[in-house]
């Protein structure tokens, strides 16, 4: 995961030494390009029950400055959700612990290097309950 992050910073910072040299303005007359433009929402996101804890994937972004990507998680259909990672998720996958017998639901978004945030990807719930024969230990809806 972070040899993944440190070749993304070494593409990007070979880029941005690409743009300097090229672009550069000694003059100080030029003027910053800011990015407003979020990144696109995650899609293909899905969630694979592994008995107790659930494996939450989706698509990778195609953007060239994602960032990562930030999950938030509700007991609710209508939230409130709270965001589960305190830093952006570098691999469109994440192992969640849920609780038996309960709904629990995921959406997810796109992070870019200008912080600019993705709309949300679809909604997801997972129900998991204990196994029994005859019957899976989980239904997803989404």
């Amino acid at each position: 995961m972070s040899m993944k992050k440190c070749v993304c910073l070494l593409v990007s910072l070979a880029a941005l030494s690409f743009l300097v040299s090229a672009c550069g303005n000694d003059s100080g007359q030029g003027t910053p390009v800011i990015d407003t433009v979020p990144p696109n929402p995650p899609v293909g996101f899905q969630i694979q029950d592994q008995g107790g804890t659930v494996k939450i994937t989706w698509e990778s972004n195609a953007e060239a400055d994602l960032e990562g990507y930030w999950l938030y998680k509700s007991s609710s259909e209508n939230g409130p959700f709270a965001q589960v990672n305190s830093e952006p998720l570098l691999c469109p996958w994440y192992y969640d612990d849920v609780l038996p017998m309960a709904m629990t639901y995921y959406k997810v978004t796109a992070l870019d290097e200008s912080g600019n945030e993705s709309a949300f990807s679809q909604l997801i719930g997972v129900y998991c309950r204990p196994a029994d024969k005859g019957r899976p230990e989980s239904t997803v809806s989404g």
